[in-house]
C-alpha cells in the first residue's frame, strides 16, 4: 500500500501521504490483497470486516467470486 501510494503521489494524483486519509481504512485492517476481478487487473483491499477498496480508495463490491488470487496476509504483531 505504501508503493502504492508513493507511486501516486509521485505522478501527482494523490496530495495525502498519509495512507489512513488517502485509503480510508488503516492498513492493519487489510486482510486480503486480490489482483483480479472479473478479469480485470487491478488492486483491490479485503479489509477484517469484509468490506473491499481499490486501489483509488474507492468501495469496491463484496462479493468473493468476483475477485481471484487473493493474497492472504500474516497476522500483524501488535
Amino acid at each position: 500500500m505504501t508503493n502504492l501510494l508513493a507511486l501516486k503521489k509521485a505522478t501527482g494524483q494523490n496530495l495525502s501521504a498519509d495512507p489512513v486519509v488517502f485509503f480510508g481504512f488503516d492498513p492493519k485492517e487489510v486482510h486480503r490483497v486480490y489482483f483480479w476481478k472479473s478479469a480485470k487487473e487491478g488492486t483491490w483491499f479485503r479489509l477484517r470486516d469484509g468490506r473491499v477498496f481499490d486501489e483509488n480508495g474507492q468501495p469496491s463490491e463484496t462479493e468473493e467470486h468476483l475477485y481471484e488470487t487473493p493474497t492472504s496476509l500474516p497476522p500483524l504483531s501488535e
